[in-house]
């Protein structure tokens, strides 16, 4: 039963703020610590923070990716003289890259774990953006963009289960919707940003 309760409380380890009054770090005592606590810090460690944080990153990544396309349209068909066919190819490609990581995700999951597919994801989206950035035609743009996708589709499987598992079960779905807001508020933030022309 005590294996139990240490796996529900996630990385909770010790509390970020400790009594004063109470040196001895045995476990009954964090635990009955854990259960006084009345705010979210108390009761929740800076690791479980810290590696949230972390985590909601890919989710920030994969709203920054799927909006950067419209705001940077302008820039992108002047400098390498695209047509709007060529530009839509890039525009929706990460979809199709999406798909396909989506399809492997879960068999990378569970023998990489979640920590390293997370890593993975941001090595295929890393990929993409230096091919967009350092793109003399089309076909570099393309290949950017489905390396992205396929980082976007390791982090919408991947992330939100990381989270949930990590965090302590009174503060769970909270932690869960971070990932959610990450994606949700940055996406149209950045759209509506557009360059001086």
């Amino acid at each position: 039963m005590a294996e139990e309760s240490k796996m529900e409380r996630g990385l909770l380890v010790q509390p970020l703020l400790e009594g004063s009054g109470n040196s001895n770090n045995n476990e009954e005592d964090m635990m009955s610590t854990a259960g006084k606590s009345s705010s979210p810090v108390e009761a929740t460690s800076a690791a479980v923070i810290f590696s949230t944080f972390v985590a909601v990153c890919g989710s920030f990544s994969y709203g920054c990716a799927l909006s950067y396309s419209s705001p940077a349209e302008s820039g992108i068909m002047e400098d390498l003289h695209l047509s709007i066919a060529s530009y839509s190819m890039f525009g929706s490609v990460m979809e199709v890259g999406g798909m396909i990581g989506a399809l492997f995700c879960g068999r990378i999951t569970a023998v990489l774990g979640r920590k390293y597919t997370m890593w993975l994801s941001q090595v295929f989206s890393t990929i993409g953006w230096l091919a967009i950035a350092l793109a003399k035609n089309d076909w570099w743009l393309v290949t950017g963009r489905l390396s992205i996708g396929f980082g976007v589709g390791f982090v919408t499987y991947v992330v939100p289960i990381y989270v949930a598992e990590i965090a302590p079960k009174e503060h769970r779905g909270s932690f869960s919707y971070a990932s959610q807001v990450s994606f949700s508020y940055i996406f149209p933030t950045i759209s509506i940003v557009k360059p001086k022309e």
